[in-house]
């Protein structure tokens, strides 16, 4: 991971925080991929990918999330 990445993860993180979240674990990793934050809003489990850019010449970041990430997330074994 490059520095850009890893001080938007922290930025997000602490903004996050600031919210009320609670921050069960940065940059998680498993056989299946990484997460960059999960985090507890109330009792919602909340699994936040960290895009940063400056500009939107590749996109908007929700769009960086695709249908297969998403299943791998929700994926149960």
């Amino acid at each position: 991971m490059n520095e850009l990445g890893r001080q938007a993860e922290d930025r997000a993180a602490a903004y996050l925080k600031t919210r009320g979240y609670k921050i069960l674990a940065m940059r998680w990793s498993c056989p299946m991929g990484e997460l960059d934050i999960v985090a507890l809003d109330g009792g919602t489990m909340v699994f936040a990918e960290v895009k940063a850019r400056s500009s939107f010449a590749y996109g908007f970041p929700a769009e960086m999330v695709g249908r297969r990430k998403r299943a791998r997330i929700v994926k149960r074994r």
